[in-house]
């Protein structure tokens, strides 16, 4: 499985987004796009894993305040 690459910081259209809060109870896609997020890392993969997100993905998901989320990115194909 390819993973996202540490430095990034901008939007990556190789790869798709998945988040949702951490009961799962609501769940936004990002299709075709990675957002820039606060602390990238190649450890993000398509298993799932918890992120502090930025204000900027937080806006998008219309979400308030800072939440842990499960995260899960994968290669488009």
């Amino acid at each position: 499985m390819q993973v996202i690459r540490a430095a990034t910081n901008q939007l990556d259209f190789n790869y798709s987004l998945e988040v949702c809060d951490h009961n799962e109870t609501r769940k936004e896609y990002f299709k075709g796009c990675v957002l820039p997020m606060e602390k990238p890392t190649e450890e993000i993969i398509n298993t799932g894993k918890y992120l502090l997100l930025s204000d900027l993905i937080l806006k998008t998901i219309k979400t308030e305040s800072p939440i842990m989320i499960v995260v899960r990115i994968w290669k488009n194909v």
